[in-house]
């Protein structure tokens, strides 16, 4: 038997991005990577940083609070 096509309704055929298109999206997920870098790079200094201070003898209040001024401060 041939092979016959299923009833419905056809798919709809995808519309071809343009370059600057493509290139737009690219630059909003490379964006989007560095973002999320950076703030996964905070997180980990913020429990590293926190860490050292309980280890010197910080209360666990005291070191957070540090941490937080030190790794999500003003300075960029």
């Amino acid at each position: 038997m041939p092979y016959v096509k299923p009833l419905g309704n056809p798919k709809p055929k995808p519309v071809k991005l343009t370059k600057v298109e493509k290139n737009e999206i690219r630059a909003k997920q490379m964006v989007a990577n560095v973002v999320e870098k950076e703030e996964a790079r905070k997180r980990t200094a913020f429990v590293n940083y926190m860490e050292g201070k309980l280890l010197k003898g910080h209360s666990q209040k005291d070191s957070k609070r540090m941490a937080e001024e030190m790794i999500y401060g003003s300075n960029p």
